[in-house]
C-alpha cells in the first residue's frame, strides 16, 4: 500500500505543469470548450480548458483537467484557440506617418497578429516609446519588438551595448560594407546577449557576405538577395547597370540573377545554416509582388488602402495580372525555400510591410504554396517567428507562456479562410473583439469612396456643362453670322 502511494505521488509530481490539478489563483479567467492548438507538432486538445491569470497561462488541458471554481468563464464551444501570429519583419513608420502607422498596427491586431518586430526603421525613440505603451494588454495593438541598425561609422563594441541598454530587442544588419565589419557586429551582439539578423549582401555589384555571416554566428538571414551572387558565374556580376537609375533597371537586373542561379551550388551553404541553426526569412510576399500592391479579395478591399482612384488605376496597369512579377526567378526562390525546409532549416514569416496585416497572411499562403504545406507555413508565423524575435514566451500555448492567442471560428492551420475567421484576439489574457474596429474601418472607407465618387461626378457634371455652354455659344455665333 505504501509503495502504491509513493508511485501515485511520483506520478503526480511528474505530470506537466499544464495538467496538474491545482486551484487557480484569484482573478483567473477560464476559456473552455474550444479546440486548442498548442503548437505545430502536437495534436489539438478537444474541448480544451485554458486558465489565464496575471497575463500568463497558468493551466492548459483537455476537458478533464484544470479545475476551476472562479466566476469568470468564457464558453468557446465550436471555436478554435491558437497562438497569435507574429510578423518578424515590419516597418512601423512612427516618425513619417504616426497616425497611419498606429492604424496599421490596429489592423494587424484585428487580423490576429499579436506581436510585430520592427526591422530597423529610422525612428528609434518613437519605437521604443511605443514598445512600452503597446505592452499594455488593454490596448488594441500588437506588442512591438524593436531592432536597431548600426550607423556606418559606429563602433559595434560601443554601439551594441548602448542600444541593448536602451531596450532594443536585437540588431539589424543592413548592407554590411565588408566582411570584417559584419563579423565585428555579430561578435558584439553575441557578447551583449542580443539577437542579430538581417541583410547579408551589399552591392554594386551585389556582394554576398552570407557565408561569413553564418560562420560568424548570425542568428538569421533576411531576404534572398544574398544568395544568387553565390550561384551564378562571376562574369554575370560584372555586367550590372547603374544602381542609381530611377527606372529600376538595377533592381530588375538583380531579380533576374535568380533565373540563372544554380541552386546545387547553394546546397553546402544551406546545410551549414541548418547545422549552425541559422534561420531564413525569405519574405516571399515582398518578392512575389515587388513594386506592386498585393491583390486582395473584394470583401477585404477596405483593408488594402485608399478607395479606387484613376491615378492609382493607371499606375497599376503595367503590373496587372495574377502571378509573381518575375515568374522564372520567383520559381527558383520557391525551390530554394523548399530545399532549405527539406534539409530541416527553420523558416520565419516576415512581411516587410507590403500591406499591413494582409501581407503576413499572404506570406503564410506563399510559404505553403512553395511546398511547405499549411501547418509548416503557419508554424513560420508562430513558433518559428517567436524564436526569431527572441520571445520564447510567445508562439506556442503552454502553462507559463504569455496569454497572447487568437480565437478563431475555423482551424487557422488549414487554410487562409481559417486564418481570416478571427472571432476575438486575446492579449495578456484581455479579450478584444476586432469587429467594431473592422466595421468602423469599412464604414470610413465606404464614406471616403462615396465622397470621391461624388467629387468625380461633380467635376464631370461641370465639364459637361462647360461643353454644353461652349456648343451653345458656337451655335449662337453661327446663327448670328
Amino acid at each position: 500500500m505504501r509503495a502504491r502511494s509513493s508511485l501515485l505521488l511520483l506520478a503526480a509530481f511528474c505530470l506537466p505543469v499544464s495538467a496538474r490539478q491545482e486551484p487557480p489563483p484569484s482573478g483567473a479567467v477560464l476559456f473552455e470548450g474550444a479546440t486548442v492548438v498548442t503548437d505545430p507538432q502536437t495534436a489539438p486538445l478537444l474541448r480544451g480548458r485554458v486558465i489565464v491569470s496575471d497575463e500568463r497561462i497558468v493551466c492548459l488541458s483537455d476537458e478533464r483537467g484544470c479545475p476551476f471554481d472562479g466566476e469568470e468563464r468564457l464558453d468557446l464551444r465550436g471555436l478554435w484557440i491558437a497562438p497569435g501570429l507574429i510578423d518578424a519583419h515590419a516597418h512601423v513608420e512612427l516618425r513619417r506617418a504616426p497616425e497611419r502607422a498606429l492604424d496599421e498596427q490596429r489592423r494587424r491586431f484585428a487580423l490576429g497578429i499579436t506581436a510585430v518586430r520592427d526591422a530597423g526603421t529610422d525612428a528609434l525613440d518613437e519605437l521604443l516609446a511605443e514598445k512600452k505603451v503597446a505592452a499594455d494588454p488593454e490596448l488594441f495593438r500588437p506588442r512591438l519588438l524593436v531592432t536597431a541598425r548600426l550607423a556606418p561609422d559606429e563602433d559595434p563594441w560601443e554601439a551594441v551595448p548602448r542600444l541593448v541598454a536602451r531596450g532594443v530587442d536585437g540588431i539589424k544588419l543592413k548592407d554590411p560594407a565588408d566582411a570584417q565589419r559584419l563579423e565585428k557586429s555579430v561578435e558584439a551582439a553575441r557578447a551583449a546577449g542580443t539577437l542579430i539578423s538581417g541583410h547579408t549582401w551589399n552591392g554594386t555589384p551585389p556582394r554576398s557576405f552570407t557565408v561569413e555571416a553564418v560562420r560568424s554566428g548570425v542568428h538569421g538571414v533576411v531576404h534572398l538577395e544574398s544568395l544568387p551572387p553565390l550561384a551564378v558565374p562571376p562574369s554575370m556580376l560584372e555586367r550590372f547597370p547603374n544602381p542609381d537609375l530611377r527606372a529600376g533597371a538595377f533592381d530588375r537586373w538583380r531579380k533576374g540573377l535568380w533565373a540563372h542561379a544554380e541552386l546545387d551550388r547553394l546546397e553546402p551553404l544551406l546545410r551549414e545554416m541548418v547545422d549552425r541553426d541559422v534561420w531564413l526569412e525569405p519574405s516571399l510576399a515582398f518578392e512575389y509582388s515587388f513594386g506592386r500592391r498585393l491583390e486582395v479579395s473584394e470583401s477585404l478591399r477596405y483593408l488594402a488602402g485608399p478607395p479606387f482612384s484613376v491615378r492609382g488605376w493607371l499606375r497599376s496597369l503595367p503590373a496587372r495580372g495574377e502571378g509573381p512579377r518575375f515568374p522564372e526567378s520567383y520559381e527558383r526562390m520557391e525551390e530554394l525555400v523548399l530545399r532549405f525546409h527539406a534539409l530541416g532549416g527553420t523558416l520565419v514569416a516576415g512581411s516587410d510591410g507590403v500591406l499591413a496585416g494582409l501581407d503576413l497572411l499572404a506570406e503564410i499562403d506563399l510559404l505553403s504554396r512553395a511546398g511547405l504545406g499549411e501547418v509548416a507555413a503557419w508554424a513560420a508565423a508562430t513558433q518559428n517567428a517567436a524564436r526569431a524575435v527572441g520571445r520564447a514566451d510567445l508562439g506556442t500555448l503552454a502553462a507559463g507562456q504569455t496569454a497572447d492567442f487568437v480565437i478563431y471560428r475555423r482551424d487557422p492551420r488549414s487554410s487562409r479562410a481559417g486564418r481570416l475567421s478571427v472571432d476575438r484576439v486575446v492579449k495578456g489574457g484581455v479579450v478584444h473583439d476586432p469587429r467594431p474596429y473592422l466595421a468602423a474601418t469599412e464604414k470610413a472607407w465606404q464614406t471616403l469612396d462615396a465622397e470621391r465618387w461624388a467629387r468625380r461626378w461633380q467635376r464631370l457634371g461641370l465639364l459637361a456643362l462647360a461643353l454644353l455652354l461652349g456648343v451653345a455659344a458656337l451655335f449662337w455665333r453661327r446663327r448670328r453670322s
